[in-house]
């Protein structure tokens, strides 16, 4: 059994979606659009965490897109894709995600999704100089590149990641379907 947690849950449809083919002990769900409600998992203790990760804990704009019900809102103006409505931003609760993981720290089988319309960049190297991955139970990591999404070259950025994700394996194949990747910790290092 897996701690699911997800970054950018949305409306939750893919944590649903994914407890429905691994056994999950418990999800937390990263949200902090307002204006969407991410769906309780049925069976799986659910926390909802009404936030941004992020590489510090405040308050940050929330840029909201304008199709299907605000998917692709992020913290970075500079995305360009999701017809982000830059004129008037929310201020949102961002949570230090490094902080977060250490504190939860004694969480088993913790299995991290990141969708965070380009901020997972930022987020993944705030983990890596706080050394956090090399601390905590993760034993994969379901990535969504969005680099080019936000102006940097999408080959270079998928070659930092998996130079971070040092001791994980890359799986073409994610179970969340297209433009997500797998990284697995390798059996070797449990």
């Amino acid at each position: 059994m897996i701690t699911y947690v997800d970054l950018g849950a949305h409306d939750g449809t893919k944590a649903v979606e994914y407890a429905g083919r691994v056994p999950m002990r418990a999800a937390y769900l990263f949200e902090p659009n307002p204006n969407i409600i991410p769906a309780i998992i049925p069976h799986v203790p659910t926390e909802i965490i009404r936030a941004a990760a992020w590489d510090g804990d405040g308050e940050a704009p929330l840029y909201i897109g304008q199709i299907w019900h605000g998917q692709g809102s992020t913290l970075l103006r500079e995305k360009t894709t999701g017809a982000l409505d830059l004129a008037n931003p929310i201020r949102v609760r961002t949570i230090d995600f490094a902080r977060w993981l250490l504190e939860h720290r004694e969480l088993p089988d913790i299995e991290l999704k990141f969708n965070i319309e380009g901020a997972e960049y930022r987020v993944l190297d705030h983990l890596c100089q706080q050394h956090v991955l090399d601390q905590v139970d993760v034993r994969a990591i379901h990535w969504s590149h969005h680099a080019k999404k936000i102006g940097l070259d999408p080959t270079q950025m998928a070659a930092h990641v998996t130079q971070a994700l040092t001791g994980f394996c890359v799986l073409e194949a994610s179970p969340f379907g297209g433009g997500f990747i797998t990284y697995r910790r390798s059996a070797l290092s449990w």
